[in-house]
């Protein structure tokens, strides 16, 4: 199924395409063709033009008075029809973002919810599986943990094992409803999703940063902040010493989506924006994985110093990151295959000890190499 959908894929690239290129040929020829046919109407108005003034029908002035009445009248229109094209494309475009604003949501409150009030962090699975809408192989199975507040969790698992899928429940981005999730002893069916949501700081995967100031970056989402805040968020994310270093300092425009920083700074300036919400829950999706050893640890380090009592829950792929956790959730297709301290998992699952011994392996060989 996924060879028939890269297929689908391809073709509907490859027929955008066609039609683009089609189009700016077109566009292109036909600017060409209006643009000679103008030049040419000028060429023949000079051309008679000079005979009149040479028979002295005309004067120079007059002939140059006409010409430049006749630019004044043209190109404004050859401008409306530049504008008939903009409106085109813009219909277009606004027709897509009204196809996805308008869009059936996939999750939704019941009627008569509760709010989600003065949350501790305390997530329990009770037997939940799922599938996505789409999809036929269910990406959860039977998955049963609790994690306690003020727990810090690390989530491993090979790629596509379900990680992400476990982190979107907790964050209500879809309904359960193949076995119950809990938060603070709450099913999260009961729970409004703002409130859910209110409840938990979320680093994604794709790390998000607009075409603003480093400061309102890290700040987004706060109505009221004061620098004192922003600048302890980036401490924390271990970060302050880079912005310093710019010259605009925290007023530094980023470029569209962060392209002006390089990776590990775009995961730490995120990783400070979600500081700034203070919430129970913390939820980290590799967002650790463009920093060095050296950061990362740092980066651990504060969190655990200033959370406290909040849970924490980070996806990682490197063993170093997870180790440092109170526990770790190890996830192999879909099911838990593990919840317990790193030493623990190391000792009782071959699985597990079998994941880190080969990283561990792979980080020696890349150090022998380099």
């Amino acid at each position: 199924k996924e060879a028939k959908e890269l297929m689908a894929f391809e073709k509907l690239n490859r027929d955008s395409e066609d039609s683009n290129i089609a189009f700016t040929k077109t566009s292109v020829l036909m600017r060409i063709l209006v643009t000679t046919f103008v030049e040419s109407v000028i060429c023949v108005i000079l051309g008679y033009g000079g005979y009149l003034v040479y028979q002295g029908k005309f004067n120079a002035g007059q002939l140059m008075e006409f010409i430049g009445y006749f630019n004044a009248v043209v190109w404004p229109i050859m401008a409306v029809a530049d504008l008939i094209d903009m409106t085109s494309r813009g219909k277009a475009s606004l027709k897509r973002i009204s196809e996805l604003l308008d869009a059936p949501k996939n999750v939704f409150d019941r009627p008569g919810v509760q709010e989600l009030t003065n949350p501790k962090g305390e997530i329990e699975f009770r037997d939940l599986s799922f599938t996505y809408p789409d999809g036929e192989i269910p990406a959860l199975e039977h998955v049963s943990f609790t994690i306690h507040p003020g727990e810090s969790i690390g989530l491993l698992g090979k790629t596509g094992s379900g990680k992400t899928t476990l982190v979107d429940l907790i964050l209500r981005t879809y309904n359960v409803s193949d076995g119950q999730l809990f938060l603070d002893g709450k099913d999260v069916n009961d729970l409004s999703i703002r409130s859910v949501r209110d409840a938990c700081a979320y680093v994604p995967q794709d790390n998000f940063l607009f075409s603003d100031t480093i400061e309102n970056n890290i700040a987004f989402g706060k109505s009221e902040t004061v620098s004192e805040e922003i600048r302890r968020a980036a401490k924390l994310a271990d970060i302050d010493g880079n912005i310093s270093e710019f010259q605009m300092g925290y007023q530094t425009v980023l470029g569209e989506r962060g392209v002006t920083v390089s990776g590990g700074q775009k995961q730490r300036i995120s990783i400070a924006r979600a500081l700034m919400k203070n919430a129970p829950i913390l939820i980290l999706d590799d967002s650790v994985s463009a920093v060095d050893t050296k950061t990362e640890k740092a980066i651990l380090d504060n969190l655990r110093a200033t959370r406290a009592g909040k849970t924490t829950i980070l996806i990682a792929h490197r063993i170093s990151t997870i180790e440092q956790m109170d526990k770790v959730l190890f996830i192999e297709d879909g099911r838990l295959a593990g919840f317990d301290t790193h030493d623990n998992l190391y000792a009782a699952n071959p699985a597990y000890r079998k994941m880190v011994d080969l990283q561990r392996l792979e980080e020696e060989g890349g150090a022998v190499n380099a």
